[in-house]
């Protein structure tokens, strides 16, 4: 059974996609760390290269199938409330959402396929198929000012997207 994500319609957690498709969801956190921005991350986030960021890589599941890798990258101090949060248990967007000041009310994805490297075959147990969906997604507070720059990739052969589009 794929995952069906309606993660181009509207702002929601993977969670609770995962649950409307009738699977339970789960997290894994790889990283965790307070990292300087690079170039992309930086031009992602509009900020200085080089300024102080915080890095989060999780591997999402559905059912204990490993689905997707999610690399957030938010800027400091303003997210700083996320050094403490259990990412594994709680929602980046809700943790995100407890301050007027980093709750997200836009994001911005651009979408595109690539084949995985070794490294992302093995996390998300990948056989045959080596092409993954990714996603880069701006996220922004009510200002229109970023609050998260994160790169997705999903397998193609477990997940499906679903686009609802009205004249």
């Amino acid at each position: 059974r794929k995952v069906d994500l309606a993660y181009m319609n509207k702002i929601e957690s993977f969670a609770d996609q995962v649950r409307k498709s009738g699977l339970t969801p789960s997290t894994k956190v790889l990283a965790k760390e307070v990292v300087p921005a690079g170039e992309e991350q930086a031009a992602g986030l509009d900020i200085e290269v080089g300024a102080e960021i915080l890095y989060v890589k999780r591997l999402r599941f559905a059912d204990d199938t490993p689905v997707a890798i999610a690399e957030s990258y938010l800027p400091l101090p303003g997210c700083s409330m996320l050094l403490q949060a259990d990412l594994a248990r709680v929602s980046l967007y809700g943790e995100l959402s407890r301050d007027p000041g980093t709750e997200v009310r836009h994001v911005h994805r651009t979408i595109g396929a690539c084949m995985a490297d070794a490294e992302e075959k093995e996390l998300l147990q990948m056989n045959d198929s080596e092409i993954l969906q990714y996603f880069i997604n701006t996220a922004y507070n009510a200002e229109e000012i970023p609050v998260e720059y994160c790169v997705s990739k999903y397998r193609g052969d477990k997940n499906t997207f679903t686009v609802d589009l009205y004249v």
